[in-house]
Formats: C-alpha cells, structure tokens, sequence
C-alpha cells in the first residue's frame, strides 16, 4: 500500500481543512424552489401548501396553460 498525498482522496483534505473548498450554489436557476425566488411570478396566486411542494405539484395546480409561460 502506497502511503502519503497520493493516495488520499481529496474529500480528506478538504474536510481536514487542508485544501480549500470552493462552489457555487446553483440552486434557484436549475430548479425553481418558493424558498429562493419567493417574489417570482411563478408563485403568485399559488397556495402556500402547492408552491412548497415544488415545481411538479405548481404545474399540476396551475395547469400547462397558465404554468408555461410562468417557468419560462
């Protein structure tokens, strides 16, 4: 077995604080979620109840007609 920096994934470092992390949070652009783009269109006249249960359950209130052009 080969022992030193090699062979160590890089999660160990990381989490060790050894090797910085960062990112970028692509949350809000990938998938639309009430608790980031709360004053978007897209949730305006949406129960509270449906537009936490996500997009899918938004769709299936509002229907493709109304809902369509909302995600657009």
């Amino acid at each position: 077995m080969i022992v030193g920096l090699a062979s160590a994934h890089i999660q160990d470092s990381i989490r060790k604080g050894l090797t910085p992390c960062r990112g970028v949070n692509l949350g809000g652009w990938l998938v639309a979620e009430h608790w980031m783009t709360s004053s978007s269109v897209i949730w305006q006249g949406v129960p509270d109840d449906i537009s936490n249960g996500g997009e899918h359950k938004v769709m299936e209130f509002l229907g493709h007609g109304n809902g369509d052009w909302r995600f657009e």
